[in-house]
């Protein structure tokens, strides 16, 4: 499905377990990360398919989205191959983005949450559970999408797609 709206934003979650959210107007979707299971050194690993992503987003190629993708750093206590494993999916995601659009913003979980959240969350769980009440609030027909734990990458999508679409139109 082409859609050609004149403003369209895309809040990209880039880890394994995110999302990307799209908001057309009043069009709203989310995606799951699209994922698949590969055989790496032996070991069955899951990593992003990259043509499947590819798909979702050149939908909106036409309409020249602003792209706001969270910009996450390695984590106390986070281990090398993890790390390595985040920044790889996040380099798949900012260049597909960039083969999409000129438009493209990075932006730190600090600052979208910050802004949508408004600071109400101290720690990590709370910040998730946060984060998933907010997208329920902002976008009620899709609430069934943000119910469990571990829906916090669609939440997370959406508003980053917010933010940016409050405050960084490109």
């Amino acid at each position: 499905m082409r859609i050609d709206v004149s403003e369209i934003t895309i809040g990209i979650d880039p880890g394994i377990s995110g999302a990307i959210a799209v908001i057309a107007g009043g069009y709203t979707h989310i995606y799951d990360m699209p994922t698949l299971k590969k055989k790496v050194n032996g070991k069955e690993r899951t990593v992003i398919d990259i043509p499947r992503l590819a798909y979702y987003l050149n939908q909106y190629r036409n309409s020249r989205p602003t792209v706001a993708i969270e910009k996450v750093s390695a984590r106390p206590k986070q281990g090398v191959s993890s790390t390595f494993k985040f920044g790889e999916a996040y380099g798949i995601v900012e260049g597909l983005a960039h083969s999409l659009t000129d438009n493209v913003i990075d932006v730190t979980p600090r600052t979208w949450q910050a802004v949508m959240l408004k600071g109400e969350a101290n720690n990590r769980k709370e910040i998730k559970t946060l984060s998933r009440q907010t997208a329920q609030r902002i976008a009620p027909d899709l609430g069934d999408m943000f119910k469990r734990v571990k829906d916090d990458g669609r939440a997370d999508a959406l508003l980053i797609a917010q933010y940016a679409k409050g405050n960084h139109q490109c």
